[in-house]
């Protein structure tokens, strides 16, 4: 069935984000620790991220030996959002900006296109993960350039109808736009902070210091990621199916969701990074007791 109605009003009108947290009276407001990302609204995000750079300062210049000026660079890059400085040439979801897709197509709560939720949504409801090699088998080009062109502005066009696709298409599709999202779903900044601190001696301290990184990034990007790395956690839950292990996962998806570029030490990096995320998901998608 079409969901052109999707389009609705002012299909063209694209978001600003929230990122001024200074104007919120933030230190008067408590957000439980054990929040989800996925349960925080934009506001509530930007008082988090503000106390996530806060917090991350201090613990970049002693881990990483870094000057005070060296670190406000740092910290100042982990919270601009380059996409704003980007424009869209047309009205297509795949390389759109994520703080810049119309709102009538957006889902609020992960923060991805609803059509793009339809096709996950599909793909596991009609058995991705009980497939092998769900995100490694190939899906036909020419289906999956159909899909693509029929859900491109946001919502399915006439004569589209996503279930009707086969599961490795739908799998093909989810990893084709997450690899359109211009400057990676995690920017360049971020990726080589997350791999320096990923090898940092104390444990506590490693993974309190990837968790404020994480909490840096641009609110739409932050959904989204959490919304992916819950996939690839459920999905990796029926590896004895599937025969794809966490680590086999991250082979498809560490280059695709971390910006990377062509070195080999930063891809082995966010692989070894990614696995650890899927595996302890609900450690890296939650708002840890310090930023309270």
């Amino acid at each position: 069935k079409s969901r052109s109605f999707e389009k609705l009003t002012s299909p063209t009108k694209r978001r600003k984000t929230i990122d001024n947290a200074d104007e919120i009276p933030y230190q008067l407001i408590r957000i439980p620790a054990g929040t989800s990302v996925l349960n925080l609204n934009e506001q509530e995000y930007a008082i988090v991220r503000k106390r996530a750079a806060c917090q991350l300062e201090p613990i970049l210049r002693k881990t990483l030996k870094l000057s005070k000026k060296e670190t406000a660079n740092i910290i100042a890059k982990l919270r601009s959002d380059p996409n704003d400085f980007i424009k869209p040439e047309s009205d297509n979801i795949f390389g759109c900006p994520l703080n810049q897709l119309p709102v009538a197509v957006v889902n609020p709560e992960t923060q991805l296109p609803r059509v793009v939720v339809k096709v996950i949504h599909s793909f596991v409801s009609r058995g991705g993960f009980e497939q092998e090699g769900p995100f490694r088998v190939e899906g036909d080009k020419q289906q999956l350039a159909e899909l693509v062109a029929g859900i491109s502005q946001g919502y399915e066009v006439e004569g589209i109808d996503i279930d009707s696709f086969p599961v490795p298409v739908l799998a093909a599709t989810i990893k084709r736009y997450l690899r359109t999202i211009p400057g990676s779903l995690i920017p360049k900044e971020a990726t080589e902070v997350l791999v320096k601190l990923s090898k940092l001696k104390d444990h506590n301290l490693r993974s309190l210091a990837i968790q404020l990184v994480l909490l840096t990034l641009p609110y739409q990007h932050a959904k989204v990621f959490a919304s992916t790395n819950l996939l690839l956690k459920a999905c990796s839950m029926r590896e004895s199916v599937h025969k794809m292990s966490a680590a086999a996962l991250t082979v498809c998806f560490g280059p695709t969701l971390f910006d990377t570029g062509i070195n080999l030490d930063l891809v082995s990096g966010v692989n070894s990074l990614l696995k650890e995320f899927i595996e302890n998901y609900s450690n890296y998608s939650i708002i840890p007791s310090t930023l309270n």
